[in-house]
């Protein structure tokens, strides 16, 4: 625990919270898990870090996170296999921190925001509830930022996705089965549907997608 108060641990470089075993399971702001990182623990990082890292990068176990607001570019990791992460309380980003889940499967149950930078999903997206990926801060930086996903989504009444290529502009098209520009219409609600991909990475014009299932 960090147990000094909110912004009692300053750095300008990288800062690491990471249990000591890779099958370890990491609970934050509150979820389950074997490593407990609060909400106190996480304010305890004072502004100004190059990154922060939750989680090993040879993690193998599942990270849950709960509702909690980062101050600086953050990288959730669970990245090898049978690493999971699964999100149940909206991730608030502020000042100049953005996004990055790095886990081969991210259960999106709750929203990501961001003041205007990036959010980055580098493996399968699935979705078991109706989200919202907001890099415009409600509309506080109006030209949001990128979202790039980065493996295939699925959820509920919805087909498998398998993104193919790199896109990184408006107005794409979804060829394929029937229905499935349908889908990635009603999914992608800023206007956007896809091709079969492996990586997407969006330009939003807006910043703001809603992901429906």
């Amino acid at each position: 625990d960090l147990n000094g108060g909110a912004d009692s641990v300053s750095g300008t470089n990288d800062v690491t919270l990471q249990p000591t075993a890779a099958a370890t399971t990491v609970g934050v702001a509150g979820e389950a898990g074997t490593l407990q990182l609060t909400t106190a623990d996480v304010a305890a990082l004072a502004d100004g870090f190059a990154n922060i890292y939750i989680g090993r990068a040879d993690a193998t176990s599942a990270m849950t996170i709960g509702a909690v607001t980062v101050g600086d570019p953050v990288t959730f990791r669970s990245p090898q296999a049978g690493g999971s992460i699964t999100v149940n309380g909206q991730i608030t980003a502020v000042d100049n921190a953005t996004v990055t889940f790095d886990t081969p499967t991210l259960n999106l149950n709750s929203d990501v925001v961001t003041a205007g930078l990036t959010v980055t999903i580098t493996g399968d997206l699935v979705l078991t509830a109706n989200t919202t990926i907001d890099t415009t801060d409600a509309g506080g930086s109006p030209a949001g930022a990128t979202i790039t996903f980065g493996g295939t989504l699925a959820g509920r009444n919805m087909p498998q996705l398998l993104w193919a290529e790199t896109e990184e502009t408006t107005g794409l098209q979804a060829p394929g089965p029937a229905g499935l520009a349908a889908v990635l219409t009603e999914t992608l609600k800023d206007g956007k549907t896809v091709t079969n991909a492996q990586t997407l990475t969006v330009e939003a014009t807006g910043g703001t997608f809603d992901l429906s299932f």
